[in-house]
């Protein structure tokens, strides 16, 4: 699992996984073709599949100077998604995390400087190729690779983390003997990028829970949706939105009086809810609040929140990806208490742990950020796991399950990696936070 990042590290917001590969191929811009001088190339590469959590595979390195004059040292550039980081056995490597921001976790970088001259015509590839790490969180991953004839610097300085020089034997290029058949076609650009598919799953979960109220009450309840991993997913290469589809149908017998920001209203009792992050960290949770009117009691009233199973190719464990809000069910089903009503007041929301509306709440989600809603404590959750709250008003019975469910807004779990779920007059948004967790 990845290392905890030591180091300054700078929100980047609005850039795109795609916008940060540019910054690298501008930056690998080769000369115009009519200009004398080194023109230096990379191979292209292929996609990348079924590569084992834990391997260590070489990166298919080939460089070839097009240009007309040999270039005297070059520099190579290696960026890997928040799966692949690499390995640091190369003494003329400097090697670095790079930070996440709201399209995307963090990754990892490396510069390698490459003192030697490489001739024109000519086709190189490592004496002792490079490899990455592949985590045990990755699943749908990029690996990029560039080539440049100057020092190129990091892609994003102000969110690069400390810098670690390689060891061993210095990254050294050597004339390839044999050449490929339509070789040249294979050399069109300073920069290339692979899609990676690692050999792993992620556990994507819904929780729901049990609650009562009374013909009039005015109720919260809510679902949870949580990534237990293995891996992270970057939704991207699954849905071309890169947005994740909850399907939602309300208990009978009850109004919508509101609901979360993300979810839209399809008919009458169903709603869509989108998460649309556009990558799931693992670990971490989203909960998704609405406030229901009790019309009539309607004794073992039961919502659903659900995927869409084309949505979680990913996903091998289907029992959890349906889960229930049953209201008033009936006698035996429930632990005891009874439930409760609310006439109106703000809502907080605090960290994934256990909290309470009068206290300091914590994220935990495998990150070491405070949410919105309280300062850092000791609250503490297993990620996807039960979650616990108090409040200092009345509560609605749950049935002690994964999902708290109350009539006065208690504090609930919330997402601690993509993003913090807060609420404040009774309406839910999404605040955006760029760390992951380690």
């Amino acid at each position: 699992m990845k290392n905890a990042l030591v180091g300054r590290r700078s929100l980047r917001g609005g850039v795109s996984a795609a916008g940060a590969a540019a910054l690298v191929a501008l930056a690998a811009a080769p000369a115009l073709a009519d200009e004398a001088g080194p023109d230096m190339a990379v191979a292209k590469l292929a996609p990348i599949t079924g590569v084992k959590p834990g391997s260590t595979p070489e990166i298919p390195l080939s460089l070839k100077n097009k240009g007309t004059e040999r270039a005297e040292r070059v520099w190579v550039y290696l960026h890997g998604s928040a799966g692949l980081d690499f390995a640091k056995q190369h003494s003329n490597c400097t090697y670095a995390e790079s930070g996440g921001y709201d399209e995307m976790p963090d990754g990892y970088d490396a510069i390698c400087a490459v003192e030697q001259a490489l001739e024109p015509g000519v086709v190189y590839v490592p004496e002792k190729a490079p490899q990455y790490n592949v985590q045990d969180r990755a699943l749908y991953e990029r690996l990029s690779v560039s080539v440049h004839l100057q020092d190129p610097g990091w892609s994003d300085p102000d969110g690069t983390g400390e810098e670690v020089q390689g060891t061993g034997p210095a990254l050294k290029l050597v004339e390839r003997k044999a050449a490929e058949p339509s070789s040249d076609e294979d050399y069109s650009s300073a920069s290339t990028h692979a899609l990676v598919t690692a050999d792993n799953t992620a556990d994507f979960s819904l929780t729901g829970g049990k609650l009562k109220g009374k013909a009039g009450e005015t109720i919260t309840a809510s679902f949870q949706f949580t990534n237990k991993g293995p891996a992270w997913v970057d939704m991207n290469r699954v849905v071309s939105t890169g947005a994740l589809t909850i399907k939602v149908r309300i208990p009978a017998g009850t109004t919508v009086t509101e609901a979360p920001r993300p979810c839209e209203k399809v008919k009458t009792g169903e709603y869509t809810c989108m998460n649309q992050m556009g990558w799931v960290s693992e670990k971490s949770d989203w909960p998704y609040r609405f406030r229901l009117k009790i019309d009539k009691v309607v004794p073992g009233a039961t919502g659903t929140a659900s995927f869409v199973k084309a949505e979680t190719p990913f996903d091998k464990y289907l029992a959890n990806n349906t889960a229930e809000i049953v209201l008033n069910a009936a006698s035996g089903t429930t632990s005891g208490g009874s439930g409760s009503s609310s006439t109106g007041g703000s809502s907080a929301t605090g960290g994934s742990g256990s909290s309470s509306t009068g206290g300091s709440t914590s994220s935990s989600g495998g990150g070491s950020d405070s949410s919105s809603g309280g300062s850092s404590g000791s609250a503490s959750s297993s990620a996807g796991g039960s979650s616990s709250s108090s409040t200092g008003g009345s509560g609605a019975s749950t049935d002690g399950g994964d999902l708290a469910a109350t009539g006065s807004d208690s504090a609930l779990p919330i997402a601690g990696v993509g993003a913090a779920a807060l609420v404040a007059g009774g309406t839910l948004y999404f605040a955006v936070r760029r760390r992951r967790a380690s």
